[in-house]
């Protein structure tokens, strides 16, 4: 089966493959969490604020693979990474909505303690396996991905890492097409070769980069980029429509 002429799983493919057993959630969800720390660290692309620790989306995504030996899978979610906007509440991370003021950048953290009704849905319900928040313009007023601050007090961008992939595709799979097997081997790269792929794809970049639209810039970033199949935004002005 040939599958689109890029990396990023569907829900509906990485579905098939978890119900085809020929990937598991504890594999998908290690993946998304390596690729986002490459986006993170080696491109800067600052699609997340803060990740869930590695032993609670580890403990989710067992838990998926456990319901879908014993034929109990929650349906299409299930054992699927998502993200989710630092405006909406996830009981184990702090609830900061893109502000310093609400504790965005601090070395403590401080999680909010309970989860919002449509993170219950998707993530205890459901079975989707969380990543992380993602970064979004302070209080939702913006539309570059730019309000945001770095704890020292200078902007934070950020980035449309849909330049950095052009350049990565090549590297990745020069065939161009993909079938299952080539989408099977990519999620079970190990962290130093998906670091080392990013990497590779950054050289030769002018530096220059280009705003990914706001303020649900880090879900938008996040799921262009590939290391969350779906993420939660939020939409008054054109929140949600702008990054997409």
């Amino acid at each position: 089966r040939v599958t689109t002429m890029n990396h990023r799983l569907t829900i509906k493919q990485a579905a098939r493959l978890l119900d085809a057993r020929a990937i598991s959630s504890v594999e998908l969800s290690s993946f998304c969490r390596s690729w986002a720390e490459a986006g993170e660290q080696v491109w800067g692309l600052n699609a997340f604020e803060s990740f869930v620790s590695n032993e609670e989306m580890t403990d989710r995504a067992k838990a998926s693979d456990d319901r879908r030996r014993l034929n109990q899978s929650r349906g299409v979610f299930d054992g699927i990474p998502i993200s989710v906007k630092a405006n909406i509440a996830v009981s184990s991370l702090p609830l900061t909505a893109g502000s310093k003021i609400l504790g965005k950048g601090h070395h403590e953290r401080h999680p909010v303690g309970y989860d919002a009704d449509v993170v219950r849905r998707l993530a205890m319900d459901s079975g989707a396996v969380i990543v992380g928040a993602t970064s979004m313009d302070e209080f939702g007023m913006g539309s570059l991905g730019n309000t945001s601050t770095n704890p020292d007090g200078t902007p934070r961008w950020t980035k449309n890492p849909l330049p950095l992939l052009r350049n990565l595709l090549p590297i990745l799979h020069p065939k161009g097409e993909w079938k299952d097997q080539d989408l099977v081997a990519l999620i079970r790269l190990s962290k130093d070769e998906i670091s080392e792929l990013h990497e590779k794809a950054k050289d030769g970049e002018a530096g220059e980069f280009y705003s990914a639209g706001g303020s649900s810039c880090g879900s938008a970033a996040s799921v262009a980029h590939g290391s969350s199949l779906l993420s939660l935004g939020t939409d008054t002005g054109g929140s949600v429509r702008l990054p997409s």
